[in-house]
């Protein structure tokens, strides 16, 4: 039987992982149907002081628990629009590879109080179950017998990560490129042969991959890239050289937003969702939480 097992290791599923094994609990059984940080990839890690007005008391809770993980980096940004550098913090939460966690790669088809019942390895073991499986929560919470969380809606990121001889502009570590409220586009820098860019557009509730608008966002997440890489390195990006990563994030509407992050569902089964633009902060803190849930089973 495991200790904890956890069920989807986007943001919140690996950051808590990681922690409870710095409190010295490694008996963790971590279930997802894709490698580990599938759609959080497209998280890209950064985040401005300015951003975390609404969630300062989580904030100061999770930052220094970030920092002891994985530790937190300044970056220098170049801002395309006034041609002014920013100072931005960035964690690369993907560096940790959870190598004392046994990962096992299925789909939970129902959760049951001893445990959970996977489609190819049968049931599993665990005296506590912790839901972290964004916009499929609700359908494993409806299929195990218990009342959905509702308003989590999909919503549609896309990060291209490429390889290259990468000089920046101004000596600073990528560029931003901001055309509208909440729509932005990053080139980070990731060392000298590899960057990260992101397109910041939310697109919600897409019906699927073939949705439409997807690919139109991934049309011009490229188009953004050829821009901004054509400014940093005075020459064309290699498409053969770049990987594309999609995936769904979860997304709370407006009238949920005050909704709790953890939520108890059974005397041993939890579930957390709707970090939202805030994915990565707020991960900090829902692992601070499930540490304390957990030591008090």
């Amino acid at each position: 039987m495991y200790d904890v097992i956890i069920i989807g290791s986007g943001l919140f599923g690996c950051v808590t992982a990681t922690y409870l094994k710095k409190k010295g609990y490694s008996n963790i059984l971590i279930v997802d149907n894709q490698e580990s940080m599938s759609a959080s990839k497209c998280a890209v890690g950064l985040w401005k002081s300015s951003w975390l007005k609404k969630i300062q008391k989580e904030a100061s809770i999770s930052i220094p628990l970030l920092d002891e993980l994985y530790g937190i980096e300044t970056v220098k940004l170049q801002n395309t629009k006034n041609n002014q550098p920013e100072n931005f913090y960035y964690i690369n939460v993907q560096k940790k590879i959870l190598n004392t966690c046994i990962f096992l790669k299925d789909i939970v088809q129902k959760i049951e109080k001893l445990g959970v019942q996977t489609k190819n390895h049968g049931f599993q073991k665990g005296k506590i179950i912790f839901i972290c499986a964004g916009v499929w929560t609700d359908e494993i919470l409806t299929a195990s017998g218990y009342a959905p969380r509702g308003n989590i809606e999909k919503q549609w990121g896309v990060t291209l990560f490429g390889k290259g001889k990468i000089s920046s502009a101004s000596g600073s570590s990528g560029a931003i490129n901001t055309w509208a409220p909440y729509k932005q586009n990053i080139f980070l820098k990731l060392n000298s042969s590899n960057f990260m860019f992101c397109d910041g557009t939310k697109i919600k509730n897409p019906k699927s991959e073939q949705d439409v608008r997807i690919i139109s966002s991934l049309e011009r997440t490229f188009v953004h890239l050829e821009e901004i890489f054509r400014i940093s390195q005075k020459k064309s990006v290699n498409k053969k050289k770049v990987k594309v990563c999609q995936g769904f994030r979860p997304y709370l509407s407006p009238s949920t937003k005050k909704m709790e992050l953890i939520k108890k569902h059974d005397a041993n089964v939890y579930s957390a969702v709707g970090g939202g633009k805030n994915g990565l902060i707020l991960s900090g803190f829902v692992a601070s939480r499930f540490l304390r849930l957990f030591e008090n089973l």
